[in-house]
């Protein structure tokens, strides 16, 4: 698989040098993260970028502790996840910010109909959507991000599709 392929190239390059290797961490996930943020928790750009900055934070002070990490890019949801939910005191936001970032993809106005249908879902829901599709985590690494099981992933992300296709009026 590509991304572990991805994950397993950058935590060598850690290992290595850990300054490099950072580097590439940052470059390769940085963009994602906000994203996450941003898509998830409401957040606003700068608010994300600093919630992304405090979950890395660790990758600068403890090299020695950060290189035991075993799945890379869910261990970085995980503890994106937990800056956010700390920053918010754990209650999301309701509305979605001004400068939200447009979901990734060709058209804008599609851009637009798909954030605005994202809000429109429950939050257990949006969030599985989005690790699911743009963070591209797997059913199980969502599962654990979560601390839900995986048939509730799978039920979230099912239910969260047929929501989002009745909003968008979508028939393939």
């Amino acid at each position: 698989m590509k991304s572990e392929n991805t994950n397993e190239n950058l935590m060598n390059e850690y290992a290595k040098d850990p300054k490099h290797g950072f580097e590439q961490i940052y470059r390769t996930f940085a963009d994602r993260l906000v994203q996450y943020a941003v898509h998830s928790f409401r957040f606003g750009a700068e608010e994300a970028e600093d919630a992304v900055h405090e979950a890395l934070l660790p990758w600068v002070q403890n090299p020695v502790k950060m290189r035991e990490v075993k799945n890379l890019k869910a261990y970085l949801y995980a503890s994106l996840r937990n800056a956010c939910l700390k920053r918010t005191g754990s209650v999301r936001n309701a509305a979605m910010p001004d400068d939200m970032a447009a979901v990734e993809g060709p058209d804008p106005h599609l851009q637009a109909d798909v954030a605005s249908a994202l809000t429109r879902l429950p939050e257990d829901q949006c969030e599985t959507v989005y690790l699911k599709i743009w963070g591209d985590l797997t059913f199980a690494e969502i599962a654990e991000l979560q601390n839900v099981s995986l048939q509730t992933v799978a039920s979230r992300y099912r239910y969260a599709l047929a929501k989002l296709k009745e909003i968008l009026q979508w028939n393939p």
